[in-house]
């Protein structure tokens, strides 16, 4: 029989994904899936639409990696089903096949009786023939749009837009690990993110956070300096870095500080496995010596420009 399951589903369906011999992915947006650990001859179909890619909703650059690491990607406009054919099982459920999901209380329900097989199958069939499949043309055409930009869009304080203008705003890197993404948030997080969602316009989802001791470099942040946000599965591995976003908030309690920033747009997480980034970031990425969470580093302004350029 099958299971449904909610709350933090990618803890069940990553180890999944990545124990399958073969995956088979129908999710509306992509972005980036470290926890789908997409492969060679796997098929991955979402909606690349001009649209969705403007609007963040799927990321070129994630497209772009997978097709090049020899998944078989197609893009069907309109696209808004999540079915995952895992060798025999199969998952139906609400999550997209993004790093947000993996923040985010999500529902599925998980299958492996020839019935659902044979369901899943027809639905995939169906959804795969409507599909066109993503070629270099199709990837160099997407690399040509201009994106929606969020970062000029929200509505921090008066001072925060000040400070920008004249060019005296910091800007910052930290570090983020698997922790960041899976911790339930309490009530006084909660709390803080209502009061950093009071700058976002409409458009704009949702806000993230970390915390830090108040001995590290977060004790200097304010509110309006840009931050580059890096995640990491753990040192050495794989890593992502997001586009540079201003800081709404900010809450001292004790030795800790809560950071509160706008979440950034999907499509600007970019591989920190390019030389580019990991140039510019030298000595912000950290090698094998560093912990998650207990670095937050100043950066040049210049560098942040440099970094924000790369997502253009």
């Amino acid at each position: 029989m099958g299971q449904i399951i909610g709350g933090d589903v990618w803890t069940r369906v990553g180890p999944l994904a990545r124990k399958a011999s073969s995956r088979r992915i129908v999710t509306a947006y992509f972005t980036a899936a470290p926890h789908l650990a997409l492969r060679r001859g796997d098929v991955l179909i979402c909606d690349a639409s001009d649209a969705a890619v403007r609007a963040g909703a799927t990321c070129r650059d994630a497209l772009a990696s997978a097709f090049y690491a020899g998944v078989q990607c197609f893009s069907l406009v309109g696209l808004h089903a999540k079915l995952f054919l895992l060798d025999d099982l199969v998952v139906v459920g609400s999550m997209n096949a993004t790093l947000n999901s993996a923040r985010l209380c999500e529902a599925c329900y998980i299958g492996k009786n020839a019935s659902d097989r044979a369901a899943a199958e027809e639905v995939f069939a169906k959804v795969r023939d409507a599909a066109t499949p993503v070629t270099e043309q199709t990837l160099l055409r997407l690399q040509r749009l201009p994106l929606a930009d969020r970062t000029k869009t929200v509505n921090a304080p008066a001072l925060a837009m000040t400070l920008s203008r004249e060019g005296q705003r910091r800007s910052w890197s930290v570090l983020l690990d698997d922790g960041w993404m899976d911790e339930h948030p309490t009530e006084m997080e909660l709390q803080g993110s209502e009061i950093a969602r009071r700058q976002l316009p409409a458009g704009v989802s949702d806000v993230y956070w970390f915390r830090g001791s108040s001995r590290s470099a977060c004790r200097r942040m304010q509110i309006g300096d840009l931050v580059v946000s890096i995640w990491a599965s753990r040192p050495g591995k794989a890593r992502y870095v997001f586009r540079p976003e201003p800081i709404l908030h900010i809450e001292t309690e004790g030795s800790t500080v809560w950071v509160y920033l706008a979440e950034p747009p999907q499509a600007r997480v970019a591989p920190l496995l390019e030389r580019r980034v990991t140039t510019l970031l030298r000595p912000a990425v950290p090698d094998s010596r560093w912990k998650p969470r207990q670095f937050a580093r100043s950066i040049h302004p210049s560098t942040c420009d440099q970094i924000d350029r790369l997502f253009i």
